[in-house]
């Protein structure tokens, strides 16, 4: 399945727009920030532009930080060996495509 097949099946499964962030956990209304929904978080604009300068510390297979609690990405389900680089919080971790593709999203 590639990239744009699991964004769009994860667009398809979201009911509601998540309403924590998966990087500061802040309800985004309440925080008067635009949020992208993913299928349990989403992420915020301020996250977002944060994730984009710590993802350029991360290569193909690693994530920011560096620990074992990064597993995966929690938008898309891509495995951190796969990944082509995450960003981790304490409620999940966002990869380098789905990061991209959200911050567009918010532009």
């Amino acid at each position: 399945m590639t990239l744009l097949q699991r964004f769009t099946a994860w667009i398809g499964r979201t009911t509601g727009t998540p309403s924590h962030c998966i990087g500061c956990g802040g309800r985004a209304r309440e925080l008067g920030l635009r949020m992208v929904a993913g299928p349990e978080f989403g992420i915020c604009e301020k996250c977002a532009a944060e994730a984009g300068t710590l993802v350029g510390r991360t290569g193909p297979g690693t994530a920011y930080p560096d620990n074992d609690n990064v597993t995966h990405c929690h938008f898309c389900g891509t495995e951190r060996d796969s990944a082509s680089g995450l960003v981790g919080w304490p409620r999940g971790a966002i990869c380098r495509n789905c990061l991209e593709l959200s911050r567009e999203n918010l532009q």
